[in-house]
């Protein structure tokens, strides 16, 4: 069966389908970053070190990039407070855009 067959047989097997678990993944993902980048700016009040905080941030960054990807993939847009997340933590890290975005 060809690619095209498949995706008009079964819409979850078509080029840039993300499945449901996929996203929830990413939003987990999502959800753990943030928690880590509050508790280590908590921290940083304390001492953590501000090496800590940045990778703490681009891993923060790296996730919500990759959910925002998922989500367009599908079609979805990007929720804005994401979007704006994104761009916060793009400004903290000193780090360009992984994706085009227009």
């Amino acid at each position: 069966m060809s690619q095209s067959e498949l995706s008009a047989a079964d819409p979850t097997r078509a080029p840039g389908w993300v499945d449901q678990k996929a996203l929830e993944a990413l939003l987990a993902e999502v959800n753990r970053c943030r928690s880590a980048v509050a508790r280590l700016e908590k921290e940083a009040q304390d001492g953590a070190t501000a090496l800590t905080l940045l990778r703490a941030r681009r891993a923060a960054l790296d996730a919500l990039e990759s959910y925002s990807a998922a989500l367009t993939l599908r079609g979805w847009p990007t929720p804005r407070k994401i979007v704006l997340d994104i761009q916060l933590l793009r400004t903290l890290s000193n780090r360009k855009s992984r994706f085009y975005y227009r």
